[in-house]
């Protein structure tokens, strides 16, 4: 298996646009989810036992970020400006992976990280806007007021896994309504943190 691609994620800088008074690196955020899933997924586990495997969410967080490592991480005031502009950069992003020489097998999982309507894309969705999340917590208590309104992206966004996402997973080996009902919970406590956060900034 060729991991040169993901070599390269140690030399791309996120937040591209934008100043960092700590330079991340994908790699660095990478690793960050990583030791998010390590923290929560054995806790999952402990209310639904084997609903998730540690090893594969490490893998699926891993390379979920892989194609950056061919065409660098755009910002996303520009990607997600609107609907022609992102279906463009899907399009190429694509292309350019169809043609990088990386593994079909890790192709596929891409493809079906890019769906969020499975369980496992959908914990690593919310681990990366988690981790996006205490990035930006951890710029504002360095004096870096940028971030502060891109709070509201984050919670806006872990909002849309609850209302878009949320719904279709099925789980066959638990009741689905309970597995949702956990999750659903799972995703509010980070928003609530988020949010307590930034209120503490004002008083």
């Amino acid at each position: 298996m060729n991991l040169t691609y993901l070599n390269n994620l140690i030399h791309i800088r996120r937040y591209s646009g934008n100043l960092l008074i700590i330079p991340e690196s994908v790699s660095d955020h990478v690793w960050a989810m990583n030791a998010l899933a390590i923290e929560y997924i054995p806790k999952i586990n402990i209310k639904f036992p084997g609903l998730y495997s540690l090893e594969h969410i490490i893998y699926l967080i891993t390379i979920h970020d892989v194609d950056e490592s061919l065409y660098t991480d755009i910002p996303r005031t520009f990607k997600h400006r609107n609907k022609e502009i992102l279906d463009a950069i899907n399009t190429v992003a694509d292309e350019i992976l169809s043609e990088s020489g990386i593994d079909e097998e890790i192709l596929i999982d891409l493809k079906d990280l890019n769906k969020h309507d499975n369980k496992d894309s959908l914990m690593v969705k919310i681990l990366d806007i988690v981790q996006a999340g205490y990035k930006m917590i951890q710029e504002i208590e360095l004096g870096n007021k940028y971030f502060i309104s891109e709070l509201d992206n984050v919670t806006d966004s872990l909002s849309g896994l609850q209302l878009d996402y949320l719904p279709k997973i099925e789980v066959f080996t638990f009741n689905d309504d309970e597995v949702r009902e956990y999750l659903y919970l799972f995703i509010e406590q980070f928003k609530k943190e988020f949010f307590n956060f930034k209120n503490s900034l004002s008083k």
